[in-house]
């Protein structure tokens, strides 16, 4: 496996997941119940304003509008690809300097047969036998990173942890800041608050 095939099943994970976030959020916009709505502004938790839900769409929907905004999108897919491919790449070499040290402590006898057998094999293999192995031993790690790094994210980790921005939603928030002339400092969330028909409010959470 070449360098850049490790770099195209990056970009591939992270295309899944970004499609996958898009698709969640445009089924859970759907969703939504019909009815008065207004979009409420937090800023670190704290609400700072309201505006009305069709102001907000309106407001996204323009950021999408704007063609650098795509551009900077797809730098940041890059940079978060790369990212992945560094994080791998430490996975790779934590996990045989652990297995090192584990055998070292607990069986040295055997690593110690072990390594006179590999260099024994080494010794008398040939360039094409010597470059399988190596590409076997690097696909096996390699697997072994991206396992990890797929438990890293599912157990603890999120998007942000590897760099992820959604561009739109910045700029979003940042007109929102502007307008409700909120502080810099911060993240800023939106919550729409749709009304049934007791005149209770549910909170639906959307990304701003």
């Amino acid at each position: 496996m070449e360098g850049w095939q490790y770099l195209a099943a990056c970009l591939v994970v992270v295309i899944i997941l970004t499609v996958l976030t898009s698709w969640l959020e445009k089924r859970k916009e759907e969703g939504r119940e019909q009815g008065p709505q207004v979009a409420k502004v937090y800023l670190n938790g704290i609400e700072i304003g309201c505006l009305p839900v069709e102001q907000h769409k309106s407001m996204l929907a323009a950021a999408r509008r704007i063609p650098s905004l795509y551009m900077s999108q797809v730098v940041n897919v890059g940079l978060v690809t790369l990212n992945l491919l560094a994080r791998t790449l430490r996975y790779m070499t934590a996990i045989w300097l652990l297995m090192f040290l584990v055998a070292t402590l607990a069986i040295p006898q055997v690593l110690a047969e072990w390594m006179q057998d590999v260099i024994a094999g080494l010794s008398q293999a040939n360039s094409a036998e010597l470059g399988r192995g190596l590409q076997t031993w690097v696909i096996c790690s390699f697997l072994f990173a991206a396992l990890a790094l797929l438990i890293e994210f599912v157990m603890v980790a999120s998007p942000d942890w590897y760099g992820r921005r959604d561009v739109f939603a910045e700029e979003v928030s940042f007109q929102l800041r502007r307008e409700l002339e909120a502080p810099a400092q911060g993240k800023v969330h939106v919550l729409y608050w749709p009304v049934d028909t007791q005149g209770e409010s549910l909170a639906q959470d959307v990304k701003a």
